[in-house]
């Protein structure tokens, strides 16, 4: 909803390519929590 906090999260990969995020994740989540979630959905998508 506008006004409400978000995360938006960034990765720069050593080939230099810059990926980015928008999850809908509740902004109290750990950093490592949102990292964790977008690395496992990462691997779930290489096995497709």
């Amino acid at each position: 909803m506008p006004g409400e906090a978000a995360w938006l999260v960034g990765e720069r990969r050593s080939t230099g390519e810059r990926k980015y995020y928008l999850p809908s994740f509740l902004s109290e989540t750990p950093l490592k929590d949102l990292a964790r979630s977008i690395k496992a959905r990462w691997v779930c998508e290489q096995a497709h």
